[in-house]
Parts: structure tokens; sequence; C-alpha cells
């Protein structure tokens, strides 16, 4: 998946909802990058996990056909604090201090990407 810092929600992809058995319970619509109104099923996930930050029950958009990547969107990020470097991403819990991090961040490394990406649930 991919780091969306500019998505308010969470995208799967067709083949990532039917390998967790996601079911659509309802639709939405949102504005993409490349357009407004584009009306999208929504499902459940029971949790989602990024090395040692985690939510639960998250509402997720299943996307059309043309998506092959998911997008990880703030309902998953917005409560830690990120640090994004060339080859690595960090969560930090966000505590009441946003200059005390301490040591207890979790850092997820970001490989080179490669010409097709390989899909996991």
């Amino acid at each position: 998946m991919i780091l969306d810092t500019g998505a308010s929600g969470t995208v799967i992809t067709q083949k990532m909802a039917s390998s967790l058995g996601v079911i659509p319970v309802g639709k939405a619509k949102a504005n993409t990058a490349s357009a407004k109104g584009v009306e999208f099923p929504i499902g459940y996930v029971k949790s989602i996990q990024v090395d040692g930050a985690r939510v639960n029950q998250v509402g997720v958009a299943i996307a059309g056909p043309e998506l092959e990547v998911g997008l990880l969107g703030q309902d998953f990020f917005s409560n830690y604090d990120i640090t994004i470097k060339r080859n690595l991403i960090e969560f930090h819990p966000r505590t009441e201090s946003p200059t005390n991090f301490g040591e207890s961040g979790q850092a997820v490394p970001i490989f080179p990407k490669p010409s097709r990406y390989a899909e996991s649930p």
C-alpha cells in the first residue's frame, strides 16, 4: 500500500477486498486526484497494521479495477506523527508534546519501487 497524506480514507484494491473477504455494506462518493464524485463501494476490515501502528474496525473504500495498489489514508495514521525519509516512514504515537517523540515510534522500511506491484493482504 501507498501512504497517501492527501487521502482522508483508506482505499483497497478489488483483489485485496476479495482476499480479505470484505463485503460491501454501502457506497460513498469521493473526490480523487483524477476525478470528482467517484462512487466507491464501502466495507470494513477488522484491523490495519503496519509494524506496531494499528487501527481496528476500519471502513475502507474498494477501488475499481484500475487501481493496482491500495492507499493508506488519514483514517489509519491520524493518531500518529509521521516522519518520511528517503527509504523509511516512521509512525510515532501522537503525544501531548509534538516535539517529544521519544524512542517509542515505529519505523516501516520502504523498498525500491518495483516495475509491477505484488499485492498481499
